[in-house]
Order: structure tokens, then sequence, then C-alpha cells
């Protein structure tokens, strides 16, 4: 995760309070980029992680 993160596909990731549920924010508008990403992040290869729903965030962004 935090090659990922050092090269900016992953602006943030980590557990939520209920002590089950992560979530990772990726800088990709396109899905199968994400799913891409996804298949090469260690704790989801081996099974530790798996994804059971994605919601797309259109975040603001400051202009230039």
């Amino acid at each position: 995760m935090r090659e990922l993160m050092k090269s900016g596909k992953v602006i943030a990731a980590g557990p939520v309070t209920d002590n089950r549920t992560s979530v990772i924010v990726l800088a990709t508008k396109d899905w199968a980029e994400a799913e891409e990403i996804l298949r090469k992040e260690p704790f989801h290869r081996e099974g530790v992680l798996r994804m059971v729903k994605h919601i797309v965030w259109n975040a603001c962004e400051l202009e230039p």
C-alpha cells in the first residue's frame, strides 16, 4: 500500500471504526484501472481484504 500511496495511485487508505471495514481512495476515474490497482495490492491479492462494494466519489477539485 505504501508504494501505491507514493506513486499517487492511492490517496488514502485505512480501517474504519467498526474494525471490519477498510476504505481505499484511488486516484482514478477509470474503473478498469481501479480493479487493476486492487489486483496488485498485497492485502487484496492475498485474500486479507476483499472488495464488497465500490462507491464513486465525485470530489471537488481546486482550479489551478
